[in-house]
């Protein structure tokens, strides 16, 4: 038996931005300052905004995001 049909197509989906889904530069506008290191190698800030958030269920601890200061650099922890 040999199909005759197609039954996919090949679609190409932009990613969304991290920046995009965490509300953008307007997000970090007035969130509270901390002392730590920045997680990238190449810059010598200490000091991050940040911010928690529940992203999983609410027995689990809360997820702390954080941006640079000085390079803008973001990740996260929890």
């Amino acid at each position: 038996m040999v199909l005759d049909k197609k039954y996919y197509d090949r679609r190409e989906f932009e990613a969304t931005k991290v920046e995009d889904v965490l509300g953008g530069e307007e997000a970090w506008r007035n969130v509270e300052r901390t002392g730590v290191n920045c997680a990238n190698d190449r810059c010598d800030g200490k000091e991050a905004y940040f911010k928690q958030m529940q992203t999983r269920s609410a027995d689990e601890p809360m997820t702390s995001i954080y941006k640079c200061v000085e390079c803008g650099t973001q990740w996260r922890e929890g």
